[in-house]
């Protein structure tokens, strides 16, 4: 069974967990599976096992990324996502423009938290006034701004 071309919707409670690192993923499929009909396991499992490489990247945020790399700007990560897509993300393409990143499942917290930007700015001896933000959620600028780096909100590329 192939998952292209279908409308799978990953907004949930579990899913806002997973990202922040409070489950993992075998512990998803099992809160997953438990809520699915039983004749549905099996699928729970192939979503689970494979949903991360049926993710698109946006072709404009790419080229944005590549374009900043090419002028030799520093391009890292800070992303409220799971473990997962994370070791998948890192392997492709895209990934390899990347100098770091910071992946909240693992460190525990969800952007907006300020602190989190604190681990980005520390990790990679980042100053925050150096820095440029460009999410997808507003408040998660807001909070970049409060801790000393500018942001541009952008619903979408």
């Amino acid at each position: 069974m192939s998952l292209a071309g279908r409308p799978w919707n990953f907004v949930s409670e579990e899913w806002l967990q997973l990202d922040e690192g409070i489950i993992n993923a075998q512990q998803a499929e099992e809160i997953f599976k438990e809520k699915a009909p039983e004749n549905l396991e099996s699928q729970v499992k192939e979503i689970m096992d494979s949903w991360f490489e049926q993710v698109e990247f946006y072709q404009e945020v790419c080229s944005f990324i590549r374009e900043l790399k090419g002028k030799g700007f520093g391009v890292y990560g800070l992303s409220n996502t799971n473990i997962q897509f994370y070791e998948y993300m890192k392997r492709s393409e895209v990934g390899g423009y990347f100098d770091g990143f910071v992946i909240l499942a693992v460190e525990k917290m969800m952007k907006p938290d300020e602190k989190i930007f604190g681990r980005l700015f520390g990790k990679f001896s980042l100053n925050p006034r150096e820095c440029f933000f460009v999410d997808d959620t507003e408040k998660n600028i807001l909070a970049g701004r409060k801790c000393g780096m500018d942001g541009l909100f952008r619903e979408r590329f």
